[in-house]
C-alpha cells in the first residue's frame, strides 16, 4: 500500500501546485481584461498554468506585460517542471519496483 501512497502523493502534489499557481495568476490578473475586452476568469488562469507546467507551448493565454508577470511565469515553469519530474520519477520507481518485486517473487517460488 505504501507504493501506491507515493504515487497518490505525487499526483496530488502536481494537481495542488497547478491549482496554487493558477490562483496566483488569477490574483495577478485582477482588473485586467483579455484583448477582446472580456474578463479573465479562473479557468483561463488554470489553463495558462497547465500549459506552462507541461511545457506545451501554445503561447501566452494571459496578458504577460509586467516584469512581475514574467518572473511569476518563469517560476511557474521551473517549479512546475520540478514537480513534474518528481511525479515521473515516482511513477518510474513504482513500475520498476513492481517489476523487481515480481522477478524476485518468481525466483523465490522457483527455488
Amino acid at each position: 500500500m505504501a507504493r501506491y501512497r507515493r504515487l497518490v502523493v505525487a499526483f496530488l502534489l502536481l494537481v495542488g501546485v497547478n491549482f496554487v499557481f493558477a490562483v496566483g495568476y488569477w490574483l495577478m490578473q485582477q482588473g485586467r481584461t483579455n484583448p477582446d475586452g472580456s474578463e479573465i476568469d479562473f479557468l483561463q488562469c488554470l489553463y495558462m498554468t497547465v500549459i506552462s507546467t507541461f511545457t506545451v507551448g501554445y503561447g501566452e493565454v494571459l496578458p504577460i506585460v509586467t516584469p512581475t508577470d514574467k518572473i511569476y511565469t518563469m517560476l511557474v515553469i521551473v517549479l512546475g517542471l520540478g514537480t513534474m519530474g518528481y511525479g515521473v520519477s515516482q511513477m518510474t520507481a513504482f513500475l520498476v519496483e513492481g517489476e523487481l518485486h515480481g522477478i524476485l517473487a518468481r525466483r523465490k517460488m522457483e527455488n
